[in-house]
């Protein structure tokens, strides 16, 4: 059975160099045909710097608050470019208020760049 994500909130678990883990709370969108989730985040943060050097990856369901909500799980994490960038942006932007509104404040009002990290999640 596919994996099933249901609130606006994952946990997103990524690992630094000595491969402590860190926590970060962030909004995403779950592509239920490509099994995939999409997260809109700063334009080389630090999680994705910690992606672009190690591609393993952990999430969870949450609240806002960063409770976890259900189970933890593995997956492999990319930073999407090109056009494959854009497709995601529309799927993201699309998908809830929240992620629209901050698509408009950042990439559009302050014309800053953001990433587009792309994590699939491991079958169980």
């Amino acid at each position: 059975m596919p994996f099933q994500l249901r609130g606006k909130y994952i946990n997103l678990y990524t690992f630094r160099r000595n491969g402590q883990p860190v926590k970060t709370t962030v909004l995403f969108y779950h592509d239920r045909d490509g099994g995939r989730v999409l997260v809109h985040t700063g334009y080389r943060s630090g999680k994705v710097k910690r992606i672009m050097t190690n591609p393993e990856v952990m999430i969870e369901e949450a609240d806002i608050f960063g409770r976890p909500r259900g189970p933890r799980m593995r997956g492999r994490a990319r930073v999407l470019e090109g056009d494959e960038r854009s497709r995601a942006l529309g799927l993201v932007t699309m998908c809830c208020l929240e992620k629209l509104l901050s698509y408009l404040f950042h990439d559009v009002l302050l014309r800053k760049k953001r990433d587009i990290v792309e994590i699939v999640p491991e079958d169980p």
